[in-house]
C-alpha cells in the first residue's frame, strides 16, 4: 500500500510539473504513474481491511471500505474542485487556456500532498505484522441469527 501512495505521489507531481506546457506528451509519465500508484494501492488495502476481521463480519468490513472509499473520492474532488475554482477566479471568470492550466497545477499540487499525508499517516499507522489464516484451523463457523 505504501508502495502505491509513493509511486501515486510521484506521478502527481510529475503530472503537475508538466501540466502548464499545455502538452498531451509531456503528461503521459505523471497520468501512467498515478494510475500505477493508485493501482497499487487499492486492492491491497481492500485486501488487509478484510484480513483483519473474522470471517463473519467480512460483509460489514467490505462495505465499510467501499463505502469510505466512494467517500474520500467524492470529497477529494469536491475540495480539489474547490481549489481550481478559486485559483481560476471562480465561475464565469473563464480565460487563457493557460490560466485554466495553472489553476488545475495547483490542484494537483494539493492532490499531491493528500497523498504525502497519507504515506505519513500509513507509514506511523499500518501494522509491519503479516496477517495469516491458519489452514489448519479449518473454515470460520457460519454465523447463526
Amino acid at each position: 500500500m505504501l508502495t502505491g501512495v509513493l509511486v501515486g505521489t510521484a506521478g502527481l507531481l510529475a503530472w503537475a510539473v508538466s501540466l502548464p506546457t499545455l502538452g498531451y506528451g509531456a503528461q503521459v509519465p505523471g497520468m501512467v504513474l498515478t494510475g500505477l500508484g493508485i493501482g497499487l494501492l487499492m486492492s491491497p488495502t481492500n485486501t488487509d481491511a478484510l484480513g483483519r476481521v473474522d470471517a463473519a463480519d467480512r460483509s460489514q468490513a467490505s462495505g465499510i471500505v467501499q463505502t469510505v472509499r466512494q467517500l474520500g473520492g467524492t470529497l477529494g474532488v469536491a475540495v480539489i474542485g474547490a481549489v481550481v475554482l478559486g485559483a481560476e477566479g471562480g465561475p464565469g471568470a473563464g480565460g487563457r487556456p493557460q490560466h485554466a492550466a495553472d489553476a488545475i497545477t495547483l490542484g494537483f499540487f494539493c492532490a499531491a500532498a493528500a497523498f504525502v499525508l497519507a504515506l505519513v499517516a500509513g507509514t506511523a499507522l499500518l501494522s509491519r505484522e503479516r496477517l495469516t489464516v491458519d489452514p489448519s484451523a479449518g473454515p470460520a463457523p457460519a454465523a447463526v441469527g
